[in-house]
């Protein structure tokens, strides 16, 4: 008997290494635009107002992405573009996948947003995915738009 595309779904699990790779790269990003501005020709006063400006909006997203890594384990995606992600603990919320989102052969970027929480890119390698569970995800986000 053939499965119906329509009854897909593929649960995707966190991968702590491009996590640490995306985090990684946000700081050094954020350090490079603290040298940047370091170097503007313009007054000393007003270079250390715009670094701690900058400094404070890049730690603000990067705590932002720790929270939110550190509240989702896994992700569930629906042909309908439906999410439903595995919190820390065990529990279970609907949230939705957002335009943005790339997938390649062996990894993607997902960019989510939950309902009460702001929207947040998740990323995953098929090093750590079941290769049914990867492929499956794979045929839905060609159906999808914001894939």
């Amino acid at each position: 008997m053939i499965e119906s595309s329509a009854a897909y779904s593929a649960t995707l699990r966190a991968d702590s290494l491009w996590r640490r790779v995306a985090l990684g790269s946000g700081l050094l990003f954020g350090l490079f635009g603290l040298v940047v501005v370091a170097s503007l020709p313009i007054g000393i006063g007003w270079r250390g107002l715009m670094a701690l400006a900058w400094g404070m909006i890049v730690a603000t997203e990067l705590l932002m992405l720790i929270r939110a890594y550190r509240a989702c384990v896994a992700v569930t995606v629906h042909t309908d573009g439906r999410l439903e992600i595995e919190r820390t603990g065990g529990e279970y919320q609907s949230g939705r996948l957002l335009p943005g989102s790339v997938v390649l052969r062996r990894w993607a970027w997902l960019r989510m947003a939950l309902p009460a929480a702001p929207a947040w890119g998740e990323p995953f390698g098929l090093r750590t995915q079941d290769r049914e569970q990867w492929r499956r995800f794979q045929v839905i986000c060609r159906h999808l738009t914001t894939c």
